[in-house]
């Protein structure tokens, strides 16, 4: 079982991924898996009660990983540089 690209949002920055072991509990083993996976760095880990949000780095750029239990799981970016990013990831990992 691994992760896979769902869908792209070139225009909003949003990378949609899925996992089929994904839920709440699972999420912060399964997010390590894709950080290695992916060569990605965590920054910095926040959870409250329905969502975590992780603030990680591929290479200089920045990008954040969320998870919300009824909405899934995604990778977004602030800027056009990590738009760019995560348009070369989703080209790298799609299945």
């Amino acid at each position: 079982m691994h992760w896979h690209v769902m869908g792209w949002d070139e225009e909003a920055g949003i990378l949609l991924l899925g996992h089929p072991a994904l839920d709440w509990d699972s999420f912060p083993v399964l997010a390590q898996d894709l950080l290695a996976e992916w060569e990605l760095s965590a920054l910095q880990r926040d959870s409250g009660a329905d969502r975590h949000c992780w603030q990680l780095a591929f290479e200089e750029c920045r990008l954040w990983l969320h998870f919300e239990h009824h909405s899934g799981c995604w990778l977004s970016a602030d800027d056009e540089e990590g738009r760019a990013t995560l348009g070369w990831l989703a080209r790298q990992h799609k299945d």
